[in-house]
């Protein structure tokens, strides 16, 4: 974001500060504070405590007021103002990839898509003011305004990526980082267990779900809102629980006293052995977790990640040791199987999702409601967090889809498509299979070391290049289980799985060796053909998706109660009249809202003579028939006024985007 984000970034702190209930001002300043002075402990704190901030936008806390989930955000503005004011001092360096242009380009796209909803962000800011902000963090998914909220997080989200990519934290840091990931979920785990069991109550901080109740039947949701968006964060992050089990802990390789100071990399699959069975007891600690989220998406993307995790450690052992590992995991695997089974036996609801643990059906309709909604603008989509909105004035309430999920798409690419259009769709892939690549290629990287260091029978040889395998194995891990969950579920509605997604890639990137001196003058004439290259798919893109902005309905109507609609207008509002005809009816409409307003009276005026007198003693609809003088100018507006105007975005009518509403009108109709 540069200068720009530098200098906005702290006003948006300051006004979401201002409106804030008090112990919500006390604890963002103080975040904040420790995201500028102290980034590494910031990032340790959040990892701690991201369940804890498990509702949704919007969302409602026990006591009725919105619940803080932007309170990591105001940590996170202090780490990325610090990142930026690093940046224009010119003491920080961007690293060379091809995923940063993705991720420009995906950004730059998401941001004109935001054209869509550019009136409501308008009546948005001149109603509320400085509490503009607040409001957009408050207001829920439905909200005419949202788009502007996903827009700051996406903002947000790829500068703590490029934080993490240009700036890595050294290897202790980071694993203090994991460390404190895994412990955030293990607690959040237990305190869920313990909630489900009976054993203890969470409804002091999240409340009931009634969309949980509906079910008939309770669900593990731990702190977060909804189950389902718990099982999300499990499963993103338990592949660091898995590294754990696996390797015996998280150790660094290099544990000397320029440990601090090594090169970039990360963690070791190396460890005390006795210490890998309190990490498995911790994996089966998760496994039951997520049974008991009822979330079969969960199970799935969860059994996915931890998979992977396995693979990639199982390549690398030796081969006389393969075969025992497949045992044991294999015995592994059938005492979780007895689990499920007998729990499944004990637990009827349990048996009856498990029986639908592929069952696609209830996804369809939704995938196919999201896919004709992002048809009716494929190149740039109905507008960056406009789904829903979008969505309850597409299908009306004849159409089958109108009782669907209109919340999200239930399906990450399917909704970035629906909002943002196929392009940044095929981006945002893009991004996922660089972040595959760049981890893939860390850990076949460090591979190769482990083998030559090995080879030299000097292991010291390897403190120049810290090994990342066990960092770059619970990575894959995360990115699997993320794209895996985003077949059913759309992974970046929850704030914290989406930072958990901008963690991976930043820390991926930020894997990636620095070039020396030599190699960097090599590939200057390369990196200056991809930089025209990367800035004319920019201008192309832009183009496109603004054209296609440009013609995005922006027609919107006030509703009578006789079912008409009706075009507002301030005060005054001029008419073209068809050239043939001297005699019209006007449909026209008292909208306001409460008897303090009556009586309104409509004056009709042609070619400065008025024509005729409508006053209105309480809100409805009338047609005015007028009859125009024989001799008119054919270009000469009809010019109808209201004695006063009101303003419907300050009745909380969000709906229709306009400032001022009086007279309301629908097309003339020519009767001779």
């Amino acid at each position: 974001m540069g200068l720009a984000g530098l200098l906005s970034l702290p006003i948006v702190f300051a006004t979401v500060v201002a409106h804030a209930p008090p112990l919500v001002k006390v604890l963002g300043v103080a975040w904040f504070a420790l995201g500028l002075a102290a980034p590494r402990i910031f990032l340790i704190s959040l990892a701690l405590l991201m369940p804890l901030f498990g509702n949704q936008p919007g969302g409602l806390g026990p006591s009725g007021e919105p619940f803080p989930t932007y309170l990591p955000e105001l940590g996170l503005m202090g780490f990325i103002v610090r990142d930026l004011a690093l940046r224009v001092a010119g003491r920080r360096r961007v690293r060379p990839l091809a995923i940063n242009g993705l991720v420009r380009l995906f950004v730059l796209g998401s941001a004109i898509t935001l054209f869509a909803q550019h009136l409501h962000i308008y009546c948005e800011a001149v109603t509320r003011g400085t509490g503009f902000f607040y409001g957009i963090y408050t207001h829920y998914q439905t909200a005419p305004v949202y788009g502007a909220k996903t827009m700051l997080d996406l903002l947000l989200g790829a500068s703590l990526f490029a934080a993490l990519r240009d700036a890595p934290p050294p290897p202790a840091w980071r694993r203090r980082f994991w460390l404190a990931l895994a412990a955030g979920l293990l607690f959040a785990s237990v305190a869920g267990l313990a909630d489900y069991f009976g054993l203890a109550s969470l409804e002091f901080w999240r409340g009931q779900n009634p969309e949980i109740l509906v079910f008939g039947y309770h669900r593990l949701q731990s702190f977060f809102w909804h189950s389902g968006w718990f099982a999300e964060y499990l499963a993103a992050a338990g592949p660091i629980v898995m590294v754990g089990a696996l390797c015996g802990g998280l150790q660094l390789r290099n544990a000397g006293p320029n440990a601090e100071n090594a090169a970039p990399g990360g963690l070791t699959p190396t460890g005390a052995i006795h210490r890998a069975r309190y990490w498995w007891i911790a994996v089966a600690v998760l496994g039951i977790t997520q049974l008991f989220t009822y979330q079969r998406g969960g199970w799935i993307s969860l059994s996915a990640g931890l998979g992977v995790v396995f693979l990639m450690w199982l390549a690398d052992e030796a081969p006389g040791r393969r075969g025992k590992a497949l045992k044991a995991m294999a015995g592994a695997g059938v005492i979780a199987l007895a689990t499920v089974a007998l729990s499944a036996l004990a637990i009827p609801a349990l048996r009856d999702r498990l029986k639908h643990i592929v069952s696609a059906s209830d996804r369809l309709l939704i995938w196919r409601s999201a896919i004709g909604l992002g048809q009716t603008h494929p190149n740039s989509g109905v507008g960056i967090g406009n789904y829903a909105f979008q969505y309850k004035g597409f299908y009306q309430p004849d159409h089958p889809y109108y009782l669907l999920e209109t919340g999200t798409a239930h399906n990450t690419i399917l909704h970035v498509f629906a909002e943002r259009g196929w392009i940044l769709a095929t981006i945002y892939v893009a991004i996922i299979a660089s972040a595959i690549h760049l981890i893939w290629r860390s850990w076949r990287k460090e591979i190769a070391i482990i083998k030559q260091v090995e080879s030299t029978n000097n292991p010291s040889s390897a403190d120049a290049a810290v090994i990342v395998r066990g960092e770059s194995m619970l990575m894959m891990g995360a990115i699997i289980a993320l794209v895996v969950y985003g077949v059913v579920q759309y992974v970046h509605f929850i704030r914290v799985v989406d930072l958990i997604f901008w963690i991976v890639l930043g820390t991926a990137a930020g894997q990636v060796a620095i070039p020396n001196a030599v190699d960097a003058t090599a590939g200057s004439s390369r990196r200056r053909y991809m930089s025209w290259a990367w800035c004319i798919a920019g201008i192309l893109i832009a183009g496109v998706l603004g054209r296609d902005m440009s013609r995005f309905n922006q027609q919107w109507l006030m509703y009578a109660p006789d079912g008409r609609n009706f075009i507002p207008a301030g005060k005054e509002a001029r008419i073209d009249l068809p050239p043939e005809g001297t005699q019209f009816s006007i449909p026209v409409f008292a909208s306001y809202p409460n008897e303090d307003h009556y009586p309104v009276t409509f004056e009709f005026e042609f070619g400065g003579a008025q024509l005729g007198v409508e006053q209105f003693e309480k809100p409805g609809t009338r047609d005015v028939v007028i009859k125009l003088p024989d001799l008119r100018t054919p270009d000469e507006p009809l010019v109808i006024r209201s004695s006063h105007a009101w303003r419907p975005y300050g009745y909380r009518n969000r709906d229709v985007p306009i400032l001022e509403a009086g007279v309301c009108y629908r097309e003339p109709i020519a009767l001779e």
